[in-house]
């Protein structure tokens, strides 16, 4: 009888021991679950942040580009009223994903020659913008590639050009419309093809 009673005493210790410490390392599993589950939201929160930061950053940087544009647009057309002299813008497309390069040039007796009291040197877009095609009356076709010319006459009507663009990335889409009549430059936030701008207009 004091055999079983030891026994049974010793067994009873033996149980809670057992529940206690499953109980204090389960504790303890949950915890470290815990601290896992938070360090992956921090990990998570940091990374969103940081994209939308880098996001809003890219756009304006493009932003930037179509201002650039509007400006170098706006300078052309007041020197060539103000001189009496043609300008004409240059841009170099580039269908390999390289940036667009652009310039200014004069015309000066019957040839044009780069202009760099305007820009003294080339400039580039956005790495992410890629002008996709061009569009003008004066040519003959829609230009994909090579080097096209948007000219500034000191009177008269201006040249109607619209540009379309995209962003490689997000294959977001723009078309830069020279007005003809107004001389202005506007920025609309899908592809529109010049016959769809003058229906509108």
């Amino acid at each position: 009888m004091l055999f079983f009673t030891r026994f049974t005493n010793t067994s009873n210790k033996f149980i809670q021991n057992f529940f206690l410490k499953s109980g204090l390392r389960n504790t303890a599993r949950r915890a470290f679950t815990l601290v896992e589950v938070l360090v992956v939201l921090i990990l998570v929160v940091f990374i969103l942040s940081w994209s939308t930061r880098k996001m809003f950053s890219q756009k304006g940087k493009i932003r930037t580009s179509f201002q650039v544009l509007n400006r170098l647009n706006r300078s052309l057309d007041n020197r060539a009223r103000l001189h009496g002299k043609t300008y004409r813008l240059v841009l170099k497309l580039n269908p390999d994903k390289e940036p667009e390069e652009f310039w200014v040039e004069k015309k000066v007796e019957e040839a044009f020659v780069p202009d760099k009291m305007i820009l003294k040197n080339p400039g580039t877009l956005h790495p992410l913008l890629s002008i996709t095609s061009a569009e003008s009356e004066e040519w003959e076709e829609t230009k994909t590639e090579g080097v096209i010319h948007i000219h500034y006459h000191p009177r008269g009507l201006g040249q109607e050009v619209a540009l379309h663009l995209e962003r490689w990335d997000t294959k977001a889409r723009w078309t830069i419309y020279f007005d003809p009549i107004t001389r202005e430059l506007s920025v609309i936030d899908k592809h529109v093809t010049l016959k769809e701008m003058q229906e509108d207009l």
